[in-house]
């Protein structure tokens, strides 16, 4: 494996290209970050939710259904932006939180997990939470 620097930028790298293709609706760029068996689990609140929200656990799937099935930001000219907060690295463990405001009429903070899988760092797990936008 290379230098923790080196690892780092590539950690950086994959999560631009999650952003990239999250705003673009660019279901082959997000499987180029999440790995086949990526979790995801969070909480939405939707218009008409309970003030609890919903909860949702599912496989990466769904994520790439309803990016293929929904406009994407860009298409819309949504006021879709995207940082990355935090990262911590530990070997070939990486830990990283995003903030997305104007996705799909919601803010998000993810907390993504990461592994360095067949020589590529991929998401292995997405934990968010939205905000009513």
């Amino acid at each position: 494996m290379s230098s923790r620097t080196e690892q780092f930028d590539q950690v950086i790298e994959c999560l631009n290209l999650y952003i990239e293709g999250t705003f673009e609706g660019d279901v082959g760029k997000l499987k180029q970050v999440f790995h086949e068996k990526a979790i995801l689990s969070g909480h939405i609140y939707p218009p008409g939710a309970p003030a609890e929200g919903v909860f949702m656990i599912a496989p990466v799937d769904v994520l790439y259904d309803h990016m293929a099935q929904s406009p994407s930001p860009k298409a819309e000219g949504a006021p879709y932006v995207a940082r990355v907060g935090e990262v911590t690295l530990r070997g070939k463990l990486a830990r990283a939180v995003v903030f997305e405001d104007g996705l799909f009429g919601h803010d998000f903070v993810n907390d993504l997990q990461l592994s360095h899988v067949d020589g590529a760092w991929r998401i292995t797990s997405k934990a968010f939470v939205s905000d009513e936008h």
